[in-house]
């Protein structure tokens, strides 16, 4: 064989090699597109189907939210209704007829005892209705009129202090009562 008739075959070989790994390259390259869009395809799959889960999980999520925030400031509304209803009691018993008011201090010194020095500071303007409370109760203490003490009075001695102001009676009272007036309040 001649040199030229080698050469000739030695090209003839690789043009036909070429040839083939070009096709084995196109048929693997056409394989690799093939899988990559059926990964594709079940990648948009699962994520078309999970879209919906994951808006029904976030919807469930901001509906728990704004219900609990909603539950929240309808606790802080009752809350608030509660304060006012005892705000208004305190000012509604300031308003008493002297009668009532004398009768409701006389009850609160029921227990305190007259062997005592003591002052008693009474708001201004119920000075009266406070030396006629303590007469009913059996006390004979000096009153003084004080514009720190707002409802009541306060009963100072050496020894003792009596805070009978109508904030410091409802406030004692208060927590056994929250439940009463939030039953009657929000009663379902």
């Amino acid at each position: 064989m001649a040199l030229a008739d080698i050469t000739e075959k030695i090209v003839a070989d690789s043009k036909q090699e070429a040839s083939r790994i070009i096709a084995d390259a196109e048929i693997r390259a056409g394989e690799i597109k093939k899988e990559a869009e059926e990964k594709e395809k079940a990648i948009r799959e699962r994520f078309v189907k999970n879209v919906p889960e994951k808006q029904a999980r976030e919807t469930r999520k901001a509906l728990t939210v704004a219900q609990s925030r909603a539950r929240a400031e309808l606790q802080k509304e009752k809350r608030n209704l509660v304060e006012e209803v005892f705000s208004k009691a305190i000012e509604e018993i300031k308003t008493l007829p002297s009668t009532q008011y004398e009768e409701l201090i006389a009850q609160a010194c029921s227990g305190i005892s007259g062997d005592m020095e003591a002052v008693v500071y009474a708001p201004k303007g119920k000075k009266k209705e406070i030396e006629n409370a303590l007469k009913k109760a059996g006390l004979s203490f000096v009153v003084n009129e004080d514009a720190h003490v707002s409802s009541g009075c306060r009963i100072v001695s050496a020894n003792a202090e009596y805070d009978l102001t109508f904030e410091r009676m409802i406030a004692d009272k208060r927590e056994e009562m929250e439940i009463m007036v939030a039953n009657i309040l929000f009663e379902d």
